[in-house]
């Protein structure tokens, strides 16, 4: 799964404000999922690179 996440900025005295201003980042992670006969999540772990 890929996240994609808003990102702190430093704070500025501009006049106005806009999400043009705004930074973004992203963070992949990596899991198993375990699954009854029923498809529902009974479990899981995910991995740390």
């Amino acid at each position: 799964m890929v996240v994609e996440y808003r990102d702190e900025t430093s704070p500025t005295h501009r006049e106005f404000d806009s999400k043009d201003f705004d930074h973004s980042n992203t963070a992949s992670y990596f899991y198993d999922l375990e699954l009854d006969k029923n498809s529902k999540i009974i479990g899981g772990e995910w991995y740390n690179h």
